[in-house]
């Protein structure tokens, strides 16, 4: 018996399951950004309210200040 629609579910769910050296971010007002990390100088987009996004941990603490943006831990 073929165990293809078990597997599609779990490939397609959300993954959250805590990565190792990230944190998650919540963009919690209406306007999107842009913002590059102070540690790693990566660049990330908040687009879509409402929407948790992943970050370096280290990039993620000087972005708890931010207004709009919500660190989850």
């Amino acid at each position: 018996m073929c165990n293809c629609n078990n597997k599609r579910a779990s490939i397609s769910s959300p993954n959250n399951k805590p990565r190792k050296g990230e944190v998650q971010i919540k963009l919690m007002g209406t306007s999107n950004m842009t913002l590059h990390g102070n540690v790693t100088g990566r660049m990330y987009v908040f687009n879509k309210t409402n929407c948790i996004y992943w970050v370096d941990e280290r990039d993620g603490q000087s972005m708890k200040d931010i207004a709009g943006l919500q660190l989850i831990y």
